[in-house]
């Protein structure tokens, strides 16, 4: 099972940033499209896309997705599971991975929400940082090197 979120460092773009393998800029439309898929086998598919044609070269032969979004609908990214096996996974089995994913979501959200607090408190600090740096400048000379030696 794989989780990814739909942007940053941890996006699949970002963890699978060759163009020729994992890169389907379209892959996220689908997701929002469709909510949740299952491809019981990808061996069976003769027009596969970027993504479908990047896990079954690497032996995957069935994918079932959902869709991660938190408590206002937005986008948190999806959770995907694949398997060696082909028609490994029924109904049933999205179902409980779209019930996992909803799950998951109460979770992954308050940390998102915190590492989001963090980031913005640090840029905060560096740029209170940089006005006092500014403001103990007597000149108009002094303050354009301090805020360059600042940047």
């Amino acid at each position: 099972m794989f989780w990814a979120p739909a942007t940053g460092p941890l996006s699949a773009d970002s963890i699978f940033p060759s163009p020729q393998t994992f890169r389907d800029f379209a892959f996220a439309e689908r997701v929002n499209a469709k909510g949740s898929s299952l491809v019981a086998d990808l061996g069976q598919i003769e027009a596969r896309d970027k993504s479908r044609e990047a896990v079954y070269a690497r032996g995957i032969r069935s994918t079932m997705w959902t869709q991660l979004k938190d408590e206002r609908g937005a986008d948190l990214g999806f959770v995907f599971a694949g398997s060696l096996a082909a028609s490994p996974f029924s109904p049933h089995d999205l179902v409980e991975l779209e019930a996992f994913a909803a799950e998951l979501a109460l979770f992954a959200r308050p940390s998102i929400l915190l590492e989001e607090r963090e980031a913005e408190r640090g840029i905060l600090e560096e740029e209170a940082n940089l006005l006092a740096v500014m403001a103990e400048a007597e000149t108009e000379e002094e303050l354009m090197a301090r805020a360059a030696d600042g940047l």
